[in-house]
This record gives structure tokens, sequence and C-alpha cells, in this order.
């Protein structure tokens, strides 16, 4: 019998079988992606008891989501993965979710022409960051302090600044990062001044860093440098089995450049190819 499951959360026995799923991908398509704990919807197709396609939504803003979509090599191109798609479709409406994000590996993944043929448009990409470099000890000219809720303002005001996404969008990405048990977000402080954030998203086998960011009148002073080296002089003190990794837009070089001198290499590069929902099958 199938069986296609549509919920918010999944059981252990579900996230287990995701995990097997994914890793069964990654292994055939040599390819590197990994479940996302916090993603917002799973879409579950079952044959028997056997999980053949998968798909989660992360959704970061209320009116976009991203979407991973997992496919057993034995199952291709037989129609499992557009039935859940189509599950997708109705309930990215539902929820008024206005535009859609397909993140694909250009070389390695074989969803691309099926996006293609959807009519999603390329919108951008971003590489893949891992650090190899040395073991690193904190600088105290710059201090990483636990973000609380009584710095939000300075917080939202940052990212709207840095990221160019609205006040609402901020207070949406900030009410889930101080909710979220995965999330370790830190303010920059200078002496006793704001200056900036820097967040660690803490997964299995990794550490992402995300929302990193400097003041206009604080950047080009080799501070974005400190508060990287120090977030990974932490990263490898208390999570030392884990890899440290992050994401960065191609074009933006200045990121790139001070990344790479910090010990970060390039993994892969992912391309972002954008849809709205009423083009999905």
């Amino acid at each position: 019998m199938d069986i296609i499951i549509n919920v918010d959360n999944l059981t252990p026995e579900h996230i287990n079988n995701f995990a097997q799923l994914i890793h069964i991908c990654n292994n055939h398509d040599q390819i590197d992606y990994s479940f996302e704990p916090e993603a917002k919807h799973f879409f579950l197709y079952y044959k028997e008891d056997k999980l053949i396609s998968a798909i989660y939504l992360f959704a970061p803003f209320s009116e976009e989501a991203e979407v991973y979509g997992f496919t057993h090599p034995e199952y291709r191109n037989q129609g499992y993965f557009k039935s859940l798609i189509h599950s997708v479709k109705k309930y990215v409406h539902k929820i008024k979710i206005s535009t859609i994000l397909f993140p694909i590996d250009s070389q390695l993944d074989t969803s691309l022409g099926v996006i293609q043929n959807w009519g999603a448009q390329y919108d951008f990409s971003e590489y893949a960051m891992t650090y190899k470099g040395d073991i690193l000890k904190e600088n105290d000219t710059l201090k990483l302090i636990k973000s609380e809720k009584e710095e939000k303002a300075f917080l939202i005001t940052l990212t709207k600044e840095a990221f160019n996404i609205t006040e609402e969008e901020a207070h949406q990405r900030y009410d889930e990062i101080f909710q979220s048990n995965l999330r370790e977000h830190f303010t920059i402080y200078k002496n006793s001044t704001m200056i900036g954030q820097i967040g660690l998203y803490v997964e299995s086998t990794s550490c992402y860093i995300y929302g990193f960011g400097i003041i206009n009148n604080y950047r080009s002073k080799g501070h974005g440098k400190t508060a990287l080296k120090n977030l990974v002089a932490y990263a490898q003190n208390k999570y030392p089995d884990k890899t440290i990794t992050l994401e960065v837009e191609v074009k933006n070089n200045n990121a790139l450049n001070l990344y790479t001198s910090c010990g970060f290499v390039t993994n892969c590069m992912y391309e972002y190819w954008r849809i709205t929902p009423n083009k999905l099958p």
C-alpha cells in the first residue's frame, strides 16, 4: 500500500527513515545534503513500510520556502516525487507562501532538469565552505556574548541593514532564534559597545555559522575577522568532534576573501532556482 504523510513534526521512526533516505541519495549522487531539524513541514511517500521519497520545507521567511527533496535511486522517474510536489503545492498555497527556492548542486544533482521543465528560474549561487585551519584561541579585543531579548532592537536594525530584509521578517527571524534549542546567537561587543552579531546552528555532525554582520562604522577594521575566529575557537572548544561550516553568496567577494583568509575552504556550489507555487505540477 502507498501512503503519503503530510506533517509538521516527525516521529523518531520517521526521522530515522528520512535520515537513511538522505544517506542513500548522498552516496548514490555524490552530494552532501543533510537533514534539517528546524524544517517547517514534511512530506513522506511510503511504499509498504519503505520510505521511497521525501520532501522537507525550510521557511526562514514568512512568504518564502526552500524545498529539499529526496527520492530513492531505485524509485526515480516513476512519479513518486511529483506526487509529493503536488502535496507541497496545496500546502504552500494554504499557508500563503508566494515563492519557492530549490537549492541544487548543479554539477551532480539530477533534479535540475526536472525543475527547469516546471519553469524554475535561476536566482543566485552560494558556496558551501568548511573550516580547515588551525586550532584557535579567542582574542580578548572583542567579546562574543550570548544575545538577550533586550538587544533585539539592535539585532533587528543590523539584520535589516546587512541582509536587506523587512522589519517583519527580521522580527520573525529573532522570535525563532530565541525559541530554538539548536541555535547559539551572539552579540559582538567592542568594549561595552554592540558592533555586530554572529550565530552558530548546531547539527548532529556540524556547526553552521549564520547571521554574521558588523555595523557600518566598525567595518574594514579587522573586527569581522576577529569575531569569526573567536566563534571558530568557541566551536572548536565546545564541539570538538563537529565540522564548522558556512555558506556565502558567490558574488560576495569581500565575505569570500574573509572566510578564505580565516581558514575556510570551498566544498561545492549550490544554485538556487526560484519558482512560484502555481507553476508546480
